[in-house]
């Protein structure tokens, strides 16, 4: 610091003798130390840091073609705005709750969409992140990001799900079943306000995004089939507790897991952690 400085003044010393900066130019001599004119256009300003000085040619005495003029010399600090981070977390890996309010138009099939937390995973991984600060000291902000998420849920029972009729259909598959499961990928935007006190941050907000495709899976033997009546737009709430770079966080959906009138009003509750 102090060697910039020292070099800063040996540069503002020889601008001011050779005055070869114009109005609107700007030399750096080195990160964080720039020299430039004044506002006024009348001096120099010499910049490290955020600490400004300043040196302008003030005319004191004015007699036609005489005029006598001096220095003056000022400083003033002026903190530079700090860059915000976005808070939304660039990985995340989380586990799914699948909540069916009813089963009323399923009698012989109840809780066929019953899923086991454990095994239902939730993936998610940033393409683009961004955030920006509403105050100059970054406590208040605003996060947000392009990412893709990947999400599966894990039939409890030896079920699957298929559409026939314009609803959907649980379909019973025995015991020589391994495992079912259905799967979904799509993109998605979140939107926080943060609140950050030093290394912790609290984000509040929601989420909207696309489901790209839908299939279930079924093992021994090994079956896919793409999914009808998943609805393609979710949109929710969601929160986070943030920790330097780890978060927990929790997505509460607004949005039917599948399409309205479809036979089952279901929610994919999500909770995990993020890098």
């Amino acid at each position: 610091m102090k060697k910039a400085f020292v070099t800063s003044v040996i540069a503002l010393t020889t601008v001011m003798c050779t005055g070869t900066i114009s109005a609107q130019d700007q030399t750096y001599v080195s990160e964080g130390v720039s020299i430039g004119k004044t506002e006024n256009g009348n001096g120099l300003s010499l910049n490290v840091n955020g600490l400004i000085l300043e040196i302008t040619d003030k005319v004191i005495d004015s007699n036609n073609d005489n005029s006598t003029s001096e220095y003056s010399f000022s400083y003033k600090h002026k903190k530079p705005r700090r860059r915000y981070e976005s808070k939304v977390s660039s990985a995340e890996f989380g586990f799914n709750h699948f909540s069916t309010s009813s089963y009323a138009l399923y009698p012989d099939h109840p809780g066929f969409m019953d899923m086991r937390m454990g095994r239902s995973f939730h993936y998610a991984a940033n393409l683009f992140e961004a955030g920006t600060g509403i105050d100059r000291m970054g406590i208040i902000g605003l996060s947000t990001a392009l990412r893709l998420t990947w999400n599966q849920l894990f039939f409890d029972g030896p079920y699957s799900i298929t559409y026939q009729d314009g609803k959907l259909q649980p379909v019973e598959l025995g015991d020589r079943i391994e495992k079912s499961k259905l799967k979904t990928w799509g993109v998605q935007v979140p939107l926080y306000l943060d609140l950050n006190i030093k290394k912790a941050s609290i984000s509040l907000g929601g989420y909207g995004g696309i489901i790209i495709s839908s299939k279930t899976k079924m093992k021994s033997p090994k079956v896919k089939d793409n999914m009808r009546y998943v609805n393609p737009f979710e949109y929710g709430l969601s929160a986070r507790l943030a920790w330097d770079e780890m978060s927990l966080f929790v997505n509460y959906p607004l949005s039917n897991f599948f399409e309205d009138n479809r036979g089952l009003d279901s929610r994919m509750i999500t909770v995990g952690i993020g890098f």
